[in-house]
Parts: structure tokens; sequence; C-alpha cells
């Protein structure tokens, strides 16, 4: 049996409105995308999608993300295909009369200053110093903005709007660790992140449910 119980009774008791307040407003935002008519969807990622590209069965999207292969039927996200370069942001995609797809694209050329002297820390441990921050990027705000959108705010208060993200870090950091730590990865395989939430929201709903049926004696 999944502790998700367990877990909801101590979010329930320490940090109930953080986790609703997250986990509600990803669903809030599926709940929108179902009222959309039959006809429509919407796909994240990508994100800042630039320019469009329709070739046979595989939508092409370059923008902020680069290159995102969709299928056109499924909606799915595609693997990128074999020996496609990294690009950094795609501006145009074009196919021309002999169906060769040309890429628009911004070139980076990344320079890492430092004040450490080499004793303190070498080349390698800068390097993967540097790459952990992006890490933090990529796994950290892109799924904030993405997935839980972070990127919206309610209130214009800056003292409102500081409260709002430390709440929102705090349940994505809660919700990552729960499932990291506790939920065996053979469990976790073949779920995605939204299936848990729902299961740890009807939990939490449960126990809410159950304490508003206690009376005072």
């Amino acid at each position: 049996m999944i502790p998700v119980r367990a877990f909801a009774q101590v979010l329930v008791g320490i940090l109930l409105v953080v986790a609703i307040g997250g986990l509600m407003q990803l669903l809030r935002s599926r709940a929108e995308i179902r009222r959309l008519p039959p006809v429509w969807q919407i796909l994240r990622p990508p994100s800042e999608v630039t320019t469009l590209l329709s070739d046979d069965s595989v939508l092409w999207a370059g923008g902020r993300d680069r290159i995102t292969l969709i299928d056109r039927k499924s909606g799915q996200r595609l693997p990128p295909l074999p020996g496609m370069p990294a690009f950094d942001r795609v501006n145009g995609l074009l196919k021309d009369g002999q169906g060769a797809i040309w890429i628009a694209h911004e070139t980076t050329e990344w320079i890492w200053l430092t004040n450490l002297q080499t004793s303190m820390a070498s080349t390698a441990s800068l390097v993967h110093l540097g790459h952990a921050r992006w890490d933090i990027e990529n796994y950290g705000f892109n799924e904030l903005v993405n997935g839980w959108h972070a990127d919206h705010v309610y209130r214009h208060d800056p003292i409102a709007i500081e409260a709002l993200y430390l709440t929102v870090f705090l349940a994505f950091n809660l919700f990552h660790a729960f499932l990291t730590l506790n939920v065996k990865l053979a469990l976790r395989q073949g779920k995605t992140d939204l299936f848990w939430i729902r299961l740890m929201t009807s939990e939490i709903y449960a126990q809410t449910s159950e304490f508003s049926r206690v009376r005072a004696p």
C-alpha cells in the first residue's frame, strides 16, 4: 500500500493550504483545457513558440525550447531526430521543394568567469557547477511555469507575490520529495505527475471531509 494517506495527513496537519494552493492551480488549468471545444488542444511544452512547420504526420515547433517534434494525430511529444544538433532559440522553419527542412536559429557562446583560484575549484568542478545551475532551470523553473503555471500571479502586491512563489516552491519540493523518496520506481513508471497529483488531492479531500464530520462534544 502506497503511503499516500500518511503523506496527506502530514500535509493536512502542517501545510494543507500550501499543498492545495499549488496542486489545485495545476488541476484548475487542466479543467480549463478539458472545457475546450473538441477540435482544440493545448500542448505544453513547448512554450513561446515562434514558428511552426507541418511535415506529414509530424509538427515541428520552434522557439525558446529549441525544436519540439509533436505527433499531429496524438498530440504527443516525439523524441528528437537522431543526430539533431542542440540549437539555441529557433526563429524560423522552412521546407523546400526537395523536402529539406531549413532551420533559422540563434547561436550563443557561453563563457564562465570566476575569481576562484584553481586551488579552490578546478575547471572541471566549475563546469559541473555551471551545468548544475541549468538543471535547476530545466527541472525546476521550467516545470513550475509549464506545469504549475507559476508565471501567472493573481496579486500585484510585492509581499503577496513573494508569498505566492514561496508557497508554490514549497508545494513543488514537497511533491517531488514525496514522489521520489516514498514511491518506488516500479510504481512510478507509466504514470504521469498529474496522476499522482490527483491521487494525493483525492486523499486530502477525503481527510478534510472526515474532519468536517467530527463534531465537538
